[in-house]
């Protein structure tokens, strides 16, 4: 879609409209699949062992995405897919595993679900700004740099216990 004209001024509206939508519904995807994550994680039997418990989400989530994957049109072949891989996809693996497994220990351990997520991603939030500036070239401006110092504060303010 071109940018529309109107009173001889080009307008990106539909342009933008089409990106935040490309940005927003995944976004929308991710916290509707965090909460549900957390949430369903709370509940787990306290009987059942956390290495079993992360087999179970692995076989049910591998099971799921090639389900999926069947009516991806641009996904080809699994084993096509091996041939693109790098050093990443190891380092993912790795971290999901730690991520899933944190998330058991720190709700068995009697952390609450209301701000412990919050407590988690401010954290990662703070750490991972650093990073996007060194390694990915990002840029952030003073407003970012002022919303970073109140995610701190608010950080330690969230961590003291009621």
């Amino acid at each position: 879609m071109t940018p529309s004209v109107s009173s001889g001024i080009i307008s990106t509206y539909d342009l933008e409209t089409r990106v935040n939508v490309a940005i927003l519904a995944p976004l929308a995807l991710i916290v509707g699949s965090v909460v549900l994550y957390q949430v369903s994680t709370k509940l787990l039997p306290k009987g059942l062992n956390h290495w079993h418990a992360l087999m179970i989400y692995y076989a049910l989530a591998l099971v799921m995405t090639l389900l999926l994957s069947a009516f991806d049109r641009s996904a080809r072949s699994p084993l096509e897919a091996l041939a693109k891989l790098n050093w990443a996809v190891p380092l993912v693996a790795i971290s999901i595993i730690g991520i899933e497994l944190g998330w058991i220990l720190v709700f068995r351990a009697g952390a609450g679900l209301s701000l412990t997520g919050l407590i988690v991603n401010v954290a990662v939030a703070v750490i991972v700004i650093p990073l996007g500036l060194l390694f990915f070239g990002e840029k952030i401006s003073l407003v970012n740099l002022i919303g970073m110092a109140l995610c701190l504060i608010g950080l330690v303010l969230i961590s003291q216990k009621a």
